[in-house]
């Protein structure tokens, strides 16, 4: 007489089998998607970077500017659709100040309707767009520069720093008198002042 279909104990070895690999498998696939998401957003990092430079190389300017181009004071450009929108926070006394501009207008667009005073016209030597998106980072956290030390301030080092705020969504990296990464943010200054 054939027998059909498993028996209690096999099939309770099998799932004991499954649940062990589990146990090995899952926290490496884990440990490997959070180094996936951390090199995505120093890849990010490194573009805005470069956006940056090849801004200044063709404009001979930082992007600092106002999106109605009135003013050289901005003291935040960021990524995504609208500030702290994605539950990003500061830590301590972290502050990038309340001005605060797109990336995206800078690096991507350059639209006479964003840009009517800009050297009179438009900004002359715009060659972009220097960036091919206006990316959020890995966690779903806005990327922000700041442009402090480009507007060249009055007193004290400040540092302008690209940042992602890491898998927390808190920006703890503070851009005076400190060229270090504090806790899980990732980034990198680009330009301090005094130089």
């Amino acid at each position: 007489m054939n027998r059909k279909g498993f028996t209690l104990l096999e099939i309770l070895i099998v799932v004991a089998i499954i649940a062990v690999l589990a146990a090995v498998l899952v926290p490496i696939a884990v440990n490997q998607m959070e180094k996936a998401d951390i090199t995505r957003a120093w890849g990010d990092v490194n573009a805005i970077e470069t956006a940056v430079t090849n801004f200044r190389s063709d404009t001979k300017e930082f992007p600092t500017r106002k999106s109605d181009g009135t003013q050289n004071w901005v003291s935040v450009l960021y990524s995504g659709t609208g500030w702290a929108s994605h539950g990003e926070t500061f830590a301590g006394s972290v502050n990038y100040g309340t001005n605060r501009d797109r990336m995206y207008f800078h690096l991507n667009l350059n639209d006479s309707n964003r840009y009517p005073a800009w050297d009179s016209t438009t900004l002359i030597g715009w060659h972009g767009p220097y960036l091919d998106k206006d990316p959020l980072d890995p966690w779903g956290h806005m990327y922000i520069l700041d442009t402090s030390a480009m507007t060249q301030p009055s007193s004290g080092t400040y540092y302008s720093w690209i940042l992602s705020a890491g898998p927390n969504g808190q920006f703890q990296t503070d851009d005076q008198d400190t060229d270090v990464l504090q806790g899980d943010d990732i980034g990198k200054w680009i330009y301090r002042w005094p130089q």
